[in-house]
């Protein structure tokens, strides 16, 4: 092996010693990067920290004087109001009818060729308004008898105008709720 030495020693010491030095640089510079890094994250977190501890400590004190952080008022307060929504909502429930009975009634019986584009029902006027198209005359001739018969109607009517075409007749029935409709069980729908 032959090694061939072209730089004198006193350079090549001088090389070397540089090398090291861009080394150590490179090092202590990431290292202190890193350092200036994590610090930034301990602080951001020491301040989201110091926020939850301050939010901590009001909430503490506001239960303690009896009142709430985001309502406000007293618990009395809020006891009456909480006790004015029980009263609403036993309102409701006290006037609730199973309507969806009602509506699977009334699709059941429904004739070949209808479609049924609207639904209403007011229970304050006490009908029901079905709305759409029947292929046919007979086919809407064939609804209104059914509603006739339906045990829950009094009488259904249309207008005579939704006679007057042959096919694709858009149609509104309006049928009227008998008064025992409120009574009437689930079997009898």
């Amino acid at each position: 092996m032959i090694t061939l030495n072209l730089l004198p020693k006193s350079e090549k010491a001088t090389l070397r010693r540089s090398f090291f030095r861009m080394v150590f640089r490179a090092y202590a510079t990431t290292f202190v990067i890193l350092c200036i890094t994590y610090a930034g994250s301990l602080y951001a977190a020491q301040n989201l920290l110091e926020k939850h501890i301050t939010q901590l400590q009001s909430d503490i004190q506001s239960a303690a004087q009896g009142t709430t952080v985001n309502q406000g008022g007293s618990i009395q307060d809020n006891i009456k109001k909480i006790n004015a929504l029980l009263l609403s909502y036993s309102t409701v429930q006290q006037n609730f009818f199973p309507w969806s009975h009602t509506v699977a009634g009334i699709v059941k019986r429904m004739p070949p060729g209808i479609s049924i584009t609207r639904l209403t029902i007011d229970s304050e006027l006490r009908t029901v308004i079905l709305e759409g198209v029947a292929a046919t005359r007979p086919n809407l001739i064939t609804l209104r008898d059914v509603l006739d018969a339906t045990p829950y109607f009094q009488s259904a009517k249309s207008p005579v105008s939704d006679l007057t075409e042959r096919s694709n007749i858009p149609f509104q029935v309006t049928a009227t709720l008998m008064p025992s409709f409120w009574t009437i069980t689930d079997e009898t729908l």
